[in-house]
């Protein structure tokens, strides 16, 4: 797709409906929380008659109310994205969704305030008004649909009503643009990456090979059967990541590559640190080994939360460096499209 190609998403009405790859991943994701939650019933059920202590089943409780509630979530989800169907009316400046729990319009004329926000994956679109919210998640559509929508909630808002802009247009909206407006066999700039679904399945291939290994390790040497699961959760985690990419790939600016990597190592780091914590702990046969489990998955879960937090004062201090240029950039092509 090129820039003119975007001018059929100049037309009065709009449709987007949910994308083929989010079709397929809701109902897998169903499929894989109703697995992990069986799975840690299973374990919970396995433990049980051995005479575990009270941590140990308190954990087990933990995990089953963790993947239960998970599963809830998911199902609930799935529901309300079920037929799920936005237009986009160009004239009268109003978004409307159709979905399985009702009917809602927002007129972006009245707006109160419209929050950019990275997060979840793809970015989400908030709009608040006197008495209504809207949530928009860009990731339940195809990319070019993704741009359209951003185009359009941009282009009908004010700027002094839009919050997060700046760090939204470049670490989204921008990469976003790129992705769908250049043909797949055009040469990457510089700055730029491309991430595919070969990548993916090289780093998760090797991942799951590694992690089954160390399972069934510690599954049958150190007789913990939560270690089975391991696997299970890897391969989870690569359908979900997989199919939220494209098949053509999605392309990002380099920096942003360079710190998404300094983060996962950092994380891959705390992950082994972990793993080679509890494999000494139960290798020892230390005496109330639970507590020392316990222990090392607080340090690690603190290290995450604190690793996440300083990622995202990181991105939120290279925004205010890089994003006007981003913007800049934006608006430029934006002004090079016909009305």
């Amino acid at each position: 797709m090129c820039d003119s190609d975007l001018l059929h998403y100049n037309a009065v009405t709009t449709t987007l409906r949910l994308s083929r790859g989010m079709r397929i991943l809701a109902p897998l994701g169903i499929l894989y929380c109703l697995t992990m939650l069986s799975l840690s019933i299973s374990v919970f059920w396995w433990d049980k008659p051995s005479g575990s202590d009270p941590l140990t089943t308190t954990v087990l409780v933990a995990m089953v109310a963790f993947w239960a509630s998970i599963f809830a979530w998911g199902l609930v989800e799935c529901l309300r994205h079920y037929r799920h169907v936005t237009v986009l009316d160009d004239g009268a400046g109003r978004v409307t969704r159709d979905s399985l729990f009702g009917h809602n319009s927002f007129d972006l004329q009245k707006v109160d305030r419209l929050a950019w926000r990275l997060w979840p994956a793809g970015g989400r679109i908030r709009l608040f008004g006197a008495k209504q919210r809207f949530t928009m998640d860009l990731a339940l559509f195809d990319r070019p649909d993704q741009l359209a929508l951003i185009r359009f909630v941009h282009r009908h808002v004010r700027p002094e009503k839009q919050e997060g802009w700046q760090a939204f247009c470049h670490f989204v909206a921008l990469p976003l643009r790129s992705s769908v407006t250049r043909r797949d066999d055009a040469p990457l700039a510089p700055d730029e990456w491309k991430a595919t679904r070969g990548r993916l399945d090289a780093i998760f291939g090797i991942s799951v090979v590694v992690t089954t290994a160390i399972g069934v390790t510690c599954g049958v040497l150190f007789d913990v059967p939560e270690a089975l699961l391991w696997p299970v959760l890897i391969i989870g985690l690569w359908l979900v990541v997989r199919f939220s990419y494209p098949r053509g790939g999605t392309i990002y600016k380099r920096s942003a590559v360079r710190r998404q990597q300094q983060a996962v190592t950092a994380l891959g780091v705390v992950a082994i640190f972990s793993l080679v914590s509890m494999l000494f702990v139960e290798w020892s046969r230390l005496p109330n080994s639970e507590w020392y489990w316990l222990g090392i998955l607080v340090v690690a879960f603190v290290a995450v939360v604190g690793l996440m937090a300083w990622q995202g004062r990181r991105d939120r201090h290279v925004a205010t460096i890089e994003a006007p240029m981003s913007v800049a950039e934006w608006e430029a092509a934006e002004a090079a499209l016909p009305n």
